[in-house]
């Protein structure tokens, strides 16, 4: 994985859902490229313990912080950024990449609060309530990149995962109204939709899925052209691109990278 951007030395970045996956692919390759990077997950073991891997893996490239917060809750996250005035003073670059689902399915034995309620809080709510704080420090230094991941599901729909597909459709219209408000504010606001990577996500609803559930899936899967499944390493550049300067001129879009799955059906 290699992307050079020398304009993210000395930045100050959050990624929030980076204790595995793309999340944590991209905050090593941000601080591969100098920055200070935040990584963000629910308890602060899980985070220092990916803290300490990171550092161990990179060597002297970058510097990475403890930033424990669960993004669905509004508290959490203005106390999380609060730490981070206390300790940089700013903050460039916020990459909200929080996901979470419980299983494919939404017609039977659904319990809101179990099953609809912390989807759409974590995703959609967390993605807002940190760009609301971003903004609120980036706005006088007028400047900042920030990046909103969304999904396929968000342009196709996917099969069981109403209020998932939801919550990343509501993350990309809010993502387009908040990059026009800030444009005057020098701070860039952009969506990058991945599809299908080979995360502990992907991998966690599908052994939930029903028998159904996975027919069908497999079936509109075997639509497609024979595309491999990404890796984290290949889809997290596209969200440091975004953050960097390299991007300047790029706000208020929706990134795709799903290997042309959706073109070749």
């Amino acid at each position: 994985m290699r992307l050079h951007c020398p304009d993210l030395e000395g930045k100050v970045a959050l990624v929030t859902g980076s204790t595995s996956g793309i999340g944590r692919a991209a905050a090593a390759l941000l601080a591969a490229n100098g920055a200070t990077v935040y990584v963000n997950g629910r308890t602060e073991a899980k985070v220092a313990e990916v803290v300490k891997e990171l550092t161990e893996e990179n060597g002297s490239a970058g510097v990475f912080e403890v930033g424990a917060a669960d993004v669905s809750e509004r508290d959490q996250v203005k106390a999380l950024f609060s730490k981070i005035d206390a300790e940089q003073g700013r903050i460039d670059i916020v990459i909200n990449n929080p996901d979470f689902m419980t299983r494919l399915s939404f017609f039977e034995d659904e319990v809101a609060e179990e099953d609809w309620y912390p989807t759409v809080n974590t995703k959609f709510w967390g993605t807002v309530y940190c760009c609301h704080e971003a903004v609120k420090r980036m706005i006088p230094r007028h400047s900042g990149a920030i990046v909103n991941v969304a999904g396929g599901s968000a342009h196709e729909g996917v099969f069981g995962g109403c209020t998932h597909g939801g919550a990343q459709g509501g993350v990309v219209t809010f993502t387009m109204s908040l990059a026009k408000e800030m444009i005057r504010h020098g701070i860039r606001a952009n969506v990058v939709s991945p599809h299908i990577v080979d995360t502990e996500i992907l991998r966690h609803v599908g052994s939930t899925a029903t028998p159904e559930m996975t027919k069908l899936t497999t079936a509109s899967w075997d639509a497609e052209a024979p595309i491999d499944t990404a890796t984290p390493e290949q889809v997290a550049p596209t969200y440091v691109f975004l953050a960097s300067d390299a991007a300047s001129y790029i706000t208020g879009q929706v990134l795709q990278v799903n290997g042309g799955r959706i073109i070749c059906r």
